[in-house]
Formats: structure tokens, C-alpha cells, sequence
């Protein structure tokens, strides 16, 4: 059974819709699927009503940027209750940040020489949230760039003239909004940031899986990972980390072992419980 518990729409910095999404994974054989997008679940009523159409089974989740000892950090939520109050709020609070980085950064672009059209970030971007993959977009459209990649690497990353940081929340900050919100916390391809040593620590912070299969993960990767996650008693995910901009088909993926899904459903905190009723 193919797993992929890692997939962004056009919802946050992918390019599909969830229709398309899921006719993709239902072609190539996925059976379970997770909605991750960057800082926002309002992809998730469709998710789940384009997943039903194919019988594929859908996860709720959330990709959460934080941050630990100066780095940058991705936290997964599996399971959320994307209705939550306490979330949405701080979605919004995102959201907002977003997009005022967004005009700091075309501002900044703008006095190092680079020449815009009228922009209109509402239009440029119809759902979801706001980021640098939409500059990106805005560069390839005046002809500065011919790729996202390439975008990123002369204008948005750091150390380049439009690089402005983002405002991030700590990732206790991060598990705590997802465990609020009745979701399981799980580190993101924790080979990207190798955060080890300090990857003791930040499991400390109350994180309850870890992604072992990542397309950025080599075999030594997913070995040290996967032997990390039993002897520490985490849950182990899994996925493509697909935002849409890349043939499927050839995109490394593992299959996940399906006793990691149903140990996240035995974990799934109650929405009835009187503890979670003001999450």
C-alpha cells in the first residue's frame, strides 16, 4: 500500500488544486494521503471531499515553520482539528506576517534597481498563504528569472539582495498550537536541517514522530532515522514533500509501513473530550 503523508497544494507554495492532486495519487497507486500545506489548513474541506471521490483516505494535516537555535525548522501535524479557534488565530497571525514580508521584500527588490508592474498580491495568490514562491513567480513573469529555483538563488534566499527574515515561532511554540488543536507533532525531514546533535533536544520539546522517508533522505539517512525513531519510541512518517511542480512518478518515495498510521489513529485525541473542547 503506497503512503504519502507529505503533499502541498496551491493552497500554501504548491501549484495544483486538490482536484488534481488526487486524481495524480490515485493514478499512481497512493491509497492514504496527507494534506501538509505551509501555515494553513484551508485546503483541508476540500482535501477531504476530492479524497472521498477516489476512496483515498485523508489525513488532515499542517507543515509549521519555527525555529531552534537559529535554524530553521518544519513541524508536521497529523490529525488536526483545523476548526480549532486556538489555531485559526494563529494562522491569521501567519498569514498577516507573510504578507507584509512579502512587501517588504518587492520594496526591497524594487530599490536594489528591479522594475515591477503593478502588482496585486490578492490576485496573485486566490487561497492559501502568501510567500516568496509568489515573488518567485512574479520574477519568472518580468523575465528576471526562468525558474523558482533560480529565483530563490539570486533574490529571495539568504544573503541575497531581497532576502528579508521571517518572523518564526520557537518550535515548543509550534508543538504546543498542533497538540492544541488535538493533532501528533512530527519533525520534517529532519536530514534537510540535520539538526543532530541537537536533535535529542528538540524531540524534548515534545515532538511525537519523526520523517524517515523523505525524498532528500539518502539510504544512510533513512537508516539512521529509522533506527532513532524505534530506540526513541517515535511514530515514523513518510512522503514525497510534492508541491506539484515535479512529475510524480519520479519522485522518490518509500512505502511507508501502515502500523505507523494506525498507531497516529489509536493516538487521535478526542474531539469530545471536555480537555480538548477549547482547544
Amino acid at each position: 500500500m503506497r503512503i504519502d503523508m507529505h503533499i502541498h497544494s496551491k493552497y500554501s507554495d504548491g501549484i495544483l488544486s486538490m482536484k488534481e492532486i488526487t486524481n495524480t495519487l490515485s493514478l499512481n497507486g497512493v491509497r492514504i494521503f496527507a494534506l501538509t500545506d505551509h501555515d494553513t489548513v484551508d485546503g483541508i474541506d476540500e482535501g477531504a471531499y476530492e479524497a472521498k471521490k477516489h476512496s483515498l483516505e485523508f489525513i488532515p494535516g499542517i507543515e509549521i515553520s519555527a525555529e531552534f537555535e537559529n535554524r530553521e525548522v518544519h513541524i508536521l501535524g497529523y490529525y488536526i482539528n483545523h476548526k480549532c479557534p486556538n489555531l485559526i488565530n494563529h494562522l491569521k497571525s501567519f498569514k498577516e506576517n507573510r504578507y507584509k514580508r512579502v512587501n517588504q521584500i518587492i520594496e526591497k527588490l524594487e530599490q536594489e534597481g528591479l522594475i515591477f508592474k503593478d502588482i496585486n498580491l490578492d490576485k496573485e495568490v486566490n487561497h492559501g498563504v502568501l510567500g516568496r514562491p509568489h515573488i518567485a513567480d512574479i520574477l519568472i513573469e518580468e523575465g528576471y528569472v526562468k525558474t523558482r529555483r533560480e529565483a530563490f538563488l539570486k533574490y529571495l534566499s539568504k544573503g541575497t539582495i531581497g532576502y528579508i527574515p521571517r518572523k518564526k515561532i520557537t518550535v515548543s511554540q509550534a508543538v504546543s498550537i498542533i497538540k492544541k488543536a488535538n493533532g501528533i507533532p512530527v519533525l520534517a525531514h529532519p536530514g534537510v536541517s540535520f539538526l543532530n546533535p541537537q536533535l535529542d533536544e528538540i524531540v524534548k520539546l515534545g515532538l511525537e514522530g519523526i520523517e524517515v522517508w523523505h525524498p532528500d533522505h539518502n539510504l544512510t539517512l533513512i537508516d539512521y532515522f529509522y533506527n532513532y525513531a524505534q530506540k526513541n519510541d517515535l511514530i515514523m512518517t513518510g512522503g514525497t514533500d510534492w508541491h506539484g511542480d515535479k512529475n510524480y512518478k519520479t519522485l522518490n518515495y518509500f512505502h511507508l509501513p501502515y502500523e505507523n498510521i494506525l498507531r497516529m489513529k489509536k493516538m487521535k485525541r478526542d474531539y469530545l473530550d471536555p480537555v480538548y473542547q477549547n482547544c
